[in-house]
């Protein structure tokens, strides 16, 4: 867990200038999906994870939440479908939970923000290809 998991939202917001509030879970002017009906994982090192779920946007779009062992959301990505979002996932590493070999490893819920100590990794392209 990082040191700022448990700092109220306006220290989240001046850190990340982004639309965060824990009430309403509003994570980078999105709102949060309550449950993660179909996740994505990628072993990022010895018992640590990154996951992801892919959630429709109101305009058609999908947003790729991406969150940790814990459950924090710390990065996210729009793409244009679910197939677009899909391909990423693959090609960066990630499958879908249901083929995981080890299905017992699941985050407890719900999904709320937190953050990376490297922060938005994916969105940012240090970590997606």
């Amino acid at each position: 867990m990082s040191d700022n998991d448990d700092k109220g939202p306006d220290s989240i917001n001046e850190k990340r200038g982004s639309l965060v509030s824990r009430q309403s879970q509003i994570v980078f002017g999105a709102v949060l999906p309550k449950q993660v009906p179909d996740p994505w994982v990628k072993i990022v090192g010895m018992l640590q994870h990154n996951w992801a779920t892919i959630e429709p946007a109101p305009d058609g779009a999908v947003i790729v939440w991406y969150y940790s062992d814990t459950s924090r959301v710390f990065d996210q990505m729009t793409f244009t479908s679910a197939a677009e979002a899909e391909a990423g996932l693959r090609r960066n590493g990630f499958v879908r939970h249901a083929e995981d070999p080890f299905p017992e490893l699941v985050p407890p819920g719900p999904l709320r923000q937190g953050s990376h100590p490297s922060g938005a990794i994916y969105s940012s392209g240090q970590y997606w290809k």
